[in-house]
C-alpha cells in the first residue's frame, strides 16, 4: 500500500497511481480533488485497487 506522506508533494505521483491502476485493469470512474489536498478516485474494483495501491 502506498504511504501517503512519502508520497505527497513530488511530482508524478498521480502518473504513478493511475498507471498501477490501470496495469492491474482497474478503470477510474472519477477523480476529483478534496479538502486538504486530498485525491478522490472512484474506481469499478476497490477491493483490486487497495491491493495494487
Amino acid at each position: 500500500m502506498l504511504d501517503i506522506e512519502s508520497i505527497a508533494g513530488k511530482p508524478g505521483t498521480g502518473g504513478d497511481i493511475t498507471r498501477r491502476l490501470a496495469d492491474a485493469g482497474v478503470n477510474i470512474n472519477l477523480i476529483y480533488m478534496a479538502e486538504h489536498n486530498r485525491v478522490v478516485l472512484g474506481v469499478d474494483d476497490p477491493d483490486k485497487a487497495l491491493s495494487v495501491l
